[in-house]
């Protein structure tokens, strides 16, 4: 994604949740990643060029980092940047904002959750879960809710 995408996509994310997308902390830059994964997932074209990992905090893009750092760069720099806009579909972003309003945790649990599941689809939803809390014993107790918002907005297919 051209930086001039990304940064249309960023912009669109900020004003759709009310919270930062500048990648000037580590909450943003958090909420970058998981987002532009959540849009992923979705089939949201533009996310689709990058690649994620397992990393500490979920699923992470070294080229998404790699964007947004250029990006934040330039305009610590003063360097005007020309966006091009971006139109996040609504019920994607409806998505985003519901899960970036409760909080990087969230997040964090909600695509470590997902990663876990498509990476293995013969896992069953307790597997997931012991392999959930195994990895993110700080966030253990938002398997429940995490679970439940993937299958709500049908980015997992309820296991048993």
């Amino acid at each position: 994604m051209p930086i001039t995408e990304l940064a249309g996509m960023l912009a669109v994310l900020e004003h759709g949740t009310g919270q930062p997308f500048d990648a000037a902390s580590f909450d943003s830059r958090l909420r970058i990643q998981k987002s532009v994964y959540v849009l992923k997932v979705l089939g949201f074209a533009p996310a689709a060029r990058y690649s994620f990992n397992d990393y500490f905090h979920g699923p992470y893009s070294p080229d998404l980092a790699k964007d947004y750092y250029a990006l934040l760069n330039m305009r610590a720099l003063g360097q005007s940047l020309e966006t091009i806009p971006v139109e996040i579909p609504e019920h994607m972003l409806r998505i985003i904002a519901g899960a970036v309003h409760q909080g990087n945790n969230f997040l964090e649990a909600v695509t470590t959750i997902h990663s876990i599941a498509a990476h293995d689809s013969s896992l069953d939803r307790g597997q997931i879960r012991c392999f959930f809390q195994s990895r993110k014993p700080l966030i253990a107790d938002r398997f429940e809710e995490g679970w439940a918002f993937l299958v709500a907005n049908r980015l997992i297919g309820e296991r048993t």
